[in-house]
């Protein structure tokens, strides 16, 4: 079961920094759990429904035997200060959180974040919680997952589109590994490239006529991409990238028709590709192509489908950044959601 976790929850499939959450999940993780019987436990339960998700299976009695007493102990501890405050304790509570959103229980994930954050606050915010930063992000990814199995903000107004992912990928600050040939990685920052110039054009129209948003098809800028991928291309990472530049292109243009089946076919054409390729050469953009298929995506279990598709993705960035590329990540779902599933507002807010 604690592979389970590793693979599906923790480590990435790749050499990893030792900043990044991947490696603290191998480190610090593992070692405080066997240590700690409450982490302990609530490791084993992460193991054991990570195993009743894949077998679509309800929670199995080993599932349930580890989440009963992951709360017994955190109960117990919730009535001493000192236990109740300790990063192994509100570390346990994360797995409690994230399998209660993973399977759609929305009242008890409630339950789990609200525990989480006054915890955090007892403990004088995010920034003071310890192990190196694993507690802080772990919540904070939490959040992110939160928020796309329930998409709690979907009704909330975004000024304008956000471009940092695609600045992220166009102008990337390291370059660990050279690319193989057979991955069209120039092609693919090409369409990263047309995406970012048209969110710049649509800021620039929006700038000018002084709305905060660009909601009304006569308003908007038209995207474009070609109805086909290159015949002559076999590169699946790049038509995987394409798929969902032709999902952005739908979302933006505001035609909805015909998502679903390209969603569909982004979902099956990402399970035809290598993981290991798009970590070590296209991270960035892996976690772009499956939020934009989250974003698209009216059923929230597809939605988790595509965030873990790529979560190893984001447990590659350090943990200094995760918050903030989660938050990016967030962004890209959000504004998308809006005016590609809203796509006809009945009045608009100038600027003042």
């Amino acid at each position: 079961m604690t592979t389970a976790v590793c693979e599906n929850v923790g480590v990435s499939r790749v050499p990893s920094d030792k900043a990044s959450s991947a490696y603290l999940m191998q480190s610090i993780w593992m070692k405080s759990a066997l240590n700690d019987p409450c982490l302990f436990h609530a490791t084993l339960f992460a193991g054991s429904s990570c195993f009743d998700l894949l077998r679509t299976e309800k929670q199995s009695p080993i599932t349930l035997f580890h989440q009963n007493e992951t709360i017994r102990i955190i109960n117990q501890r919730l009535s001493n200060p000192t236990w109740a405050l300790k990063d192994t304790t509100i570390l346990a509570i994360t797995p409690l959180a994230l399998f209660s959103a993973l399977n759609a229980d929305q009242a008890a994930a409630n339950i789990h974040r609200m525990g989480l954050e006054r915890l955090a606050e007892l403990k004088g915010g995010l920034d003071k919680l310890g192990l190196d930063g694993l507690t802080s992000t772990l919540i904070n990814r939490n959040t992110a997952i939160y928020r796309i199995a329930f998409d709690p903000d979907s009704g909330n107004l975004v000024s304008e589109p956000p471009i940092g992912l695609e600045v992220r990928i166009l102008n990337p600050t390291t370059e660990n590994y050279s690319t193989p040939p057979y991955i069209s990685k120039s092609l693919v920052k090409e369409l990263f490239q047309k995406i970012h110039d048209f969110k710049l054009d649509w800021i620039s129209k929006q700038s000018a006529t002084g709305l905060h948003h660009l909601l009304a098809n006569h308003n908007r800028p038209y995207f474009s991409v070609s109805a086909t991928t290159p015949p002559e291309l076999q590169d699946p990472i790049y038509h995987c990238c394409f798929l969902a530049t032709q999902i952005f292109g739908e979302m933006v243009n505001g035609r909805t028709q015909f998502l679903d089946a390209l969603v569909a076919n982004l979902k099956a054409s990402l399970a035809l590709t290598d993981e290991k390729l798009w970590l070590c050469y296209l991270p960035i953009e892996y976690s772009w192509v499956c939020f934009t298929g989250a974003a698209a995506s009216k059923d929230a279990r597809l939605r988790l489908w595509f965030y873990f598709k790529q979560s190893s993705s984001v447990r590659l960035v350090k943990v200094v950044e995760e918050s903030w590329y989660l938050g990016e990540l967030w962004s890209h779902v959000q504004w998308l959601r809006i005016i590609g599933l809203h796509p006809e507002p009945p009045t608009f807010t100038t600027l003042e």
